[in-house]
């Protein structure tokens, strides 16, 4: 826990440091916003606990109040956004004999993003980005979590990035996330993730380009769980439209695990997503839009070794009304398979 704190304390210093030795003409003539924002949402899930016989339908309640500090300027944009999000839960169920009730992990968490990006030439852009969540949600954790266990924990990833513009057509881009996952409770297990991603994209032309994506990630666990070394590679499509993008994007993940009982993990992973938003109503916000995901890929965080290939399709649709009030309804479908080897 020491040598995280050093290290996300060490990351901030960094993004200290990079900002100051800029040159003053990167920040020259800029413009700053502060925006206070609220947002209260209701989700409805019928198998909360994820159960194969005795399932349990739950209600979330979730309120966000929060800021978003802005710095705009022609050659750098800088954010900070904080949200506090008060989660509480209400079984719509009776609670069988000898289980928590779900009240019990009502909590309030936190969110802080800090995010820089500057183009002090014309071919060269620098990203600095830093994300920490406090949470008990294991989405936060892993987009293809299945955890039950709502065990609070805290998540810090740091981000620098580099793009730069080969020409009229190629842009090379290099980021290192590095990710600190740290647990309240000693018994689970804290990990350290640090990725580096490399993209080559070839822009066909405005509205469409082609990305060749290379990942190289290891995951070190505190305990028992083995350390992995994971190499995925992806041929990416985007096209954007006038009312919506379009992406498809397909490769090939191998992982390797440090514990030699465990059997080497070869995968086939896609991602196709359609985003559509309609017109822009008054002061520039669209009225209405949609998300259509379907993606499959190996889950990241793996405790006690249980992986798996998961099939996830959602789709969402927001809605602004009348008064400018954002309405949102979400839609998940998630599937799961263990290859031959592994624990799950």
């Amino acid at each position: 826990m020491l040598n995280r704190n050093a290290n996300k304390l060490g990351f901030f210093c960094l993004a200290v440091i990079i900002f100051l030795i800029c040159p003053l003409s990167v920040y020259a003539a800029g413009k700053i916003t502060v925006k206070p924002k609220f947002s209260a949402s209701w989700k409805s899930d019928d198998n909360f606990y994820k159960a194969e016989n005795v399932e349990r339908e739950v209600n979330t309640y979730l309120i966000q109040p929060g800021i978003q500090i802005g710095y705009k300027s022609p050659k750098s944009l800088i954010t900070f956004d904080y949200t506090l999000d008060s989660y509480d839960y209400d079984d719509q169920d009776p609670v069988p004999s000898g289980e928590r009730a779900a009240d019990n992990d009502d909590y309030t968490g936190h969110k802080a993003l800090f995010d820089l990006k500057t183009k002090p030439t014309s071919r060269f852009t620098f990203g600095l980005q830093n994300n920490y969540i406090d949470s008990r949600d294991p989405a936060n954790s892993d987009a293809f979590n299945n955890s039950i266990d709502r065990d609070k924990y805290e998540i810090n990833t740091f981000t620098p990035s580099i793009l730069y513009d080969l020409g009229a057509k190629f842009t090379a881009g290099l980021r290192l996330k590095i990710t600190d996952t740290d647990y309240d409770k000693i018994t689970r297990e804290d990990s350290t993730e640090t990725r580096p991603i490399f993209d080559m994209i070839y822009n066909i032309d405005k509205t469409t380009s082609l990305d060749l994506e290379w990942q190289y990630w290891e995951r070190d666990y505190d305990l028992t769980t083995s350390d992995y070394e994971s190499i995925q590679a992806k041929l990416i499509l985007k096209k954007k439209y006038k009312y919506f993008a379009l992406e498809a994007g397909a490769g090939y993940h191998n992982r390797d695990f440090d514990d030699p009982t465990l059997a080497e993990i070869d995968a086939f992973t896609y991602r196709f997503a359609l985003i559509g938003q309609g017109p822009a109503a008054a002061g520039g916000i669209p009225k209405s839009n949609v998300a259509i995901v379907a993606e499959s890929n190996l889950n990241d965080s793996g405790s006690a070794d249980a992986y798996f290939l998961a099939t996830k399709f959602t789709v969402e649709a927001p809605r602004l009304n009348a008064v400018n009030t954002l309405f949102s309804s979400k839609v998940s479908f998630f599937f799961e398979y263990s290859p031959p080897g592994i624990r799950s």
